[in-house]
């Protein structure tokens, strides 16, 4: 069985005996949103593993990660941002344990030098107000800071296309830097790097790592994966991939989901080191983002990813 089939094997969740997970609390709620095709005339490239990628994500997080089917919302190419926003305003109000935010597609730096999330009216963030196009994260980030959510976890797994690497640093800079004590912010790439989706392939590289991760488990690893581990654990074998190095911030030992390891051992609290494991064998990497041909670059300059 390949990786992508393993991905879609439809599995019963088992009874568990362990720490409390993450989003087993009936105060969690989950957006996994992503936005694979755009309206004609627009030049962002079309992202065919989108789909694929936010309906195993979420199966996935029920069904490795406790999560009630009914705290998930899933939103598949929303038609403009405020479909989006709504979205997740909705579910920030529900929320009083976690709230969860994962989003998959293009990230694009407007003429304001702030990120923007792109959705299926994003065309072109030079011609009008960006806004009307795409999710800007200052918005998201209202959302979310008023949340009465203890955790916050918002997932990124887009790269960051400005006008100017300068632009696109900065950008990201204010991104990390307006988070708040009780969120975490993980990307799927670092400043000015691209995100990848291979050609052919089910998902993007990152969260295709870590369904793998979660759904098949670390043998080396502990009995339960927490944030800190699901991220270091991908920020190794990514690169080792030849994919982009991870960003977060700040890391944290939440319990997220059960692992498929049989070892019985609980994380260690805080501050407490853990044994390095020897990444896995690197393959050859083919190709980027808008699979559309092989080492095709997802990210550009001129406002575009």
């Amino acid at each position: 069985m390949t990786d992508d089939e393993f991905a879609t094997v439809e599995r019963p969740r088992p009874r568990w005996n362990g720490p409390p997970l993450l989003l087993s609390s009936g105060g969690a709620r989950v957006l996994v949103a992503g936005t694979g095709t755009h309206r004609p005339g627009s030049p962002l490239p079309a992202v065919p593993a989108v789909p694929a990628t936010v309906a195993d994500v979420g199966r996935c997080l029920v069904e490795r990660g406790g999560l009630a089917p009914a705290h998930l919302t899933v939103r598949l190419d929303p038609a403009t941002p405020a479909d989006l926003g709504q979205a997740l305003d909705r579910l920030a109000q529900e929320a009083t344990s976690v709230l969860m935010f994962y989003y998959v597609g293009h990230g694009l730096i407007g003429p304001d030098n702030e990120l923007h999330l792109a959705t299926r009216a994003t065309v072109d963030l030079g011609r009008g107000a960006p806004g009307y196009q795409a999710l800007p994260y200052g918005v998201v980030r209202q959302i979310l800071s008023a949340s009465r959510a203890e955790l916050v976890v918002v997932v990124l797994d887009c790269c960051f296309a400005g006008r100017a690497h300068g632009a696109s640093s900065q950008a990201v800079e204010r991104v990390f830097d307006s988070m708040w004590q009780g969120a975490y912010l993980i990307t799927s790439s670092s400043r000015d790097e691209n995100s990848w989706a291979l050609p052919g392939v089910r998902h993007t590289a990152f969260s295709g790592a870590l369904l793998r991760l979660l759904n098949a488990g670390d043998p080396a690893g502990p009995s339960v994966f927490t944030l800190d581990h699901v991220y270091h654990t991908l920020a190794r074998r990514l690169p080792d991939a030849g994919f982009p190095p991870l960003a977060a911030r700040p890391p944290t030992w939440a319990i997220v989901a059960r692992s498929r390891s049989t070892r019985p051992t609980w994380p260690r609290a805080p501050g407490r080191s853990r044994r390095s494991r020897r990444p896995a064998t690197r393959p050859a990497r083919t190709g980027g983002w808008p699979c559309t041909g092989p080492r095709t670059r997802r990210c550009s300059s001129g406002g575009r990813s």
